[in-house]
């Protein structure tokens, strides 16, 4: 049996974590098709308009948790899932993010986010303005 670390176990169960920590996601994440598809099931879940304020509060708590225990490949999963998708939208989800992430969480919010305006990778709205939710994302 071979041995992960325990930031590389918290990401391979990354479904677990969000079915445990959200538990308005109603347990629709399954750790069979892996974490990418876990974090997809997060976002859509998070940015979809029917959503309260403490169903999203929810999420952002479970990004805190993970980017507190999960390590880089964790970090880079929800940077690429979750932070992208709040670039995109920005309000009023980047205030949401603000206001409920821990401080280091926030930090690496702001930097990528930075990172990819200037890579172009990604689109990144500008302060202030906003783009409406599409159900495709």
């Amino acid at each position: 049996m071979t041995h992960l670390p325990p930031a590389r176990t918290y990401y391979e169960k990354l479904a677990q974590h969000a079915n445990a920590l959200i538990p308005a996601l109603g347990g629709v994440c399954d750790e069979e098709y892996g974490p990418y598809l876990a974090l997809g099931d997060v976002r859509r879940f998070f940015f979809h308009p029917a959503r309260t304020l403490e169903e999203q509060k929810q999420v952002l708590a479970f990004i805190n948790h993970s980017l507190e225990h999960g390590g880089e490949y964790t970090e880079e999963a929800i940077i690429l899932e979750l932070f992208t998708a709040a670039y995109y939208y920005n309000e009023p989800f980047t205030s949401l993010f603000r206001d409920h992430l821990s401080p280091s969480a926030w930090t690496l919010f702001l930097t990528h986010r930075e990172i990819i305006r200037q890579r172009g990778s990604y689109i990144v709205t500008e302060e202030g303005q906003s783009r409406p939710y599409d159900k495709a994302v």
